[in-house]
């Protein structure tokens, strides 16, 4: 099975990207932006990374992102403004 998670860079998806990396079930995608500390996280070489920005429009992201059985979506672009109601209509 083919497990596409977004946001694999934060801290929530750091940890989920590591445990299913322990079941050794799973061919992993992950999807962060593009940054050179990316490299260091202890499993960047046993996933397939995928560099995005999810704000950027892609014409068909299913096939971006090489076709997944399951998404966990974690990414989203923080809360600079968290009162503001444009995180519950743009994210």
């Amino acid at each position: 099975m083919k497990i596409l998670v977004t946001g694999a860079t934060g801290f929530i998806g750091n940890h989920i990207v590591g445990q299913l990396l322990e079941l050794n079930d799973y061919e992993i995608i992950v999807s962060g932006l593009e940054q050179e500390s990316n490299k260091k996280l202890p499993w960047y070489k046993d996933v397939t990374f995928i560099p995005c920005d999810l704000y950027e429009k892609k014409e068909n992201f299913f096939t971006f992102f090489q076709k997944p059985d399951l998404l966990i979506h974690l990414a989203w672009g923080g809360l600079p403004n968290y009162k503001e109601l444009f995180h519950f209509e743009r994210d």
